[in-house]
């Protein structure tokens, strides 16, 4: 009885699964960025983020969590902050809209980059809808 239930939660888990990544259910985003250390920013004083987010979705989104890795030069993580950046952005999206915008990394150095840096793994793990609904992807599984 016991392996029989057991069973039954994996089926389940199994079949949740494969629903979540299905031709109906695409990830509602495309999203591109680079590290900007330009010395005349507004935006920032060490180092911004420069995003471009497309909302392929027909929701309105209000806020938004994007999440990376930053690398030196040589692909090593960051050695003058923190290597994981996870931002949330609050900003009014229509569907199918695109937002383009810069924001600061200053909090995540504690002292300004010798070299330039890249980012890799860029994704959402987080969207809220104005209509109070929440798409998330805390790992980003599915946008991989």
């Amino acid at each position: 009885m016991r392996s029989l239930k057991f069973s039954a939660i994996l089926l389940l888990l199994f079949c949740a699964r494969l629903y979540s990544v299905s031709p109906k259910n695409p990830v509602p985003y495309a999203i591109s960025g680079e590290i900007e250390m330009d010395e005349d920013a507004s935006e920032y004083e060490i180092a911004g983020f420069k995003m471009e987010f497309r909302n392929l979705s027909d929701k309105n989104i209000v806020e938004l969590t994007v999440n990376f890795y930053m690398f030196d030069e040589e692909g090593e993580p960051v050695s003058v902050g923190r290597s994981n950046v996870s931002l949330i952005v609050r900003a009014e999206i229509p569907a199918y809209e695109t937002e383009a915008r810069r924001i600061s990394l200053d909090s995540y150095f504690y002292t300004v980059p010798d070299g330039l840096y890249t980012i890799d793994y860029l994704y959402v793990s987080k969207i809220v809808y104005d209509d109070g609904g929440v798409w998330s992807d805390p790992y980003g599984l599915l946008y991989f």
